[in-house]
């Protein structure tokens, strides 16, 4: 599958991408199951906790990566294995890789990774960062959230510098989410 280019003036295909990720998915390169939900109340506040059996298989940070059998990863300086090259689903901007998570909780959990293959999770999000992120939220047409885990004490397993994609799982067009996240 060839990966597509994405720029802010761009557009990208929910239908198609959501087809290669159940493809990935259906082949075993990446792994999903759907969670158990938990939905809570406490007073007035409601949340849920999902729980997959997934997240048992996914290495932590520190852990060897699975490239001594001839893996490749994301670049000379990435800790991350690139498995199969279907995994690398868009460019965005030049300067980042849209790429299919392994261990997934969501359908789908995306990751936009820097090109530079040095850049790591502590390091601040730069300009170029935000701008791949604000780009393929408003080329997708549909609602996603991002997440920046910042260092391994904020859930990053590895430290390739990158951001991870979910579907919202409630209704928000992605410009409003841009207006919200820019206020």
């Amino acid at each position: 599958m060839a990966s597509e280019s994405v720029t802010p003036s761009g557009s990208m295909d929910n239908e198609k991408l959501m087809a290669k990720f159940d493809a990935l998915v259906a082949r075993g390169i990446v792994f999903y199951s759907p969670p158990a939900i938990n939905r809570m109340k406490d007073k007035d506040f409601q949340f849920e906790f999902r729980t997959s059996q997934t997240l048992q298989a996914k290495p932590q940070l520190g852990q060897p990566l699975p490239v001594a059998n001839g893996k490749k990863t994301f670049g000379p300086g990435s800790d991350m294995a690139l498995v199969h090259p279907d995994l690398v689903l868009a460019n965005i901007n030049d300067t980042h890789l849209l790429v299919a998570n392994l261990y997934c909780v969501f359908r789908p959990q995306l990751m936009l990774l820097t090109k530079d293959s040095y850049r790591r999770q502590h390091e601040s999000l730069s300009a170029e960062d935000l701008a791949a992120a604000e780009a393929f939220l408003v080329a997708i047409h549909k609602p996603f959230y991002v997440m920046f885990n910042c260092s391994a004490m904020a859930g990053a397993s590895r430290e390739h510098n990158t951001c991870i994609y979910y579907h919202v799982m409630m209704k928000m067009s992605p410009v409003v989410f841009l207006r919200l996240r820019r206020n």
